[in-house]
C-alpha cells in the first residue's frame, strides 16, 4: 500500500512530520485506556546506536494487562529517510492475531505495509 497514513491529529505520517512524534501521541492515547509498563526488552534496545550523527534510533516496548508486548522502532535520518516498525502481541489466552505495521518514507514517496 503506498501513500502516507493518517496520523494523530489528521496529519500525514512522514510528510514533514516525525514518526517519533506519532508514536509518542499514540502512547499517550493508549495510556488513557490502560496501564503501560516497560517491557523487559526495553532495556536491551536502549543501547542501539546509529552509525552516523544524522540518524536517530528510538526503540520502545511496553506490556499491559491484555497485551504481552507493544513495540516500536523509529529510524529517522535528517532530511532523508524515516522508518516506523510497530508490532502488538496480545496475551495468548485472547487468541488474537499479531498486528504489525511498517512505514518507510523518503522525500519522494511513502510506503506503508500492514
Amino acid at each position: 500500500m503506498s501513500g502516507g497514513g493518517a496520523g494523530v491529529g489528521g496529519g500525514v505520517l512522514g510528510a514533514g512530520s516525525s514518526y517519533q512524534r506519532f508514536v509518542h501521541s499514540a502512547l499517550e492515547l493508549t495510556r488513557l485506556r490502560t496501564v503501560l509498563k516497560p517491557h523487559p526488552s526495553q532495556e536491551k534496545f536502549r543501547f542501539i546506536q546509529p552509525n552516523d550523527d544524522t540518524t536517530v534510533l528510538n526503540a520502545l516496548s511496553y506490556s499491559a494487562p491484555k497485551i504481552r508486548m507493544l513495540r516500536s522502532l523509529t529510524v529517522e535520518k535528517k532530511n532523508s529517510v524515516q522508518v516506523l516498525d510497530f508490532a502488538a502481541f496480545s496475551e495468548p489466552e485472547y487468541d488474537l492475531p499479531i498486528f504489525c505495521a511498517n512505514a518507510f518514507t523518503t522525500p519522494a514517496q511513502s510506503i506503508v505495509v500492514l
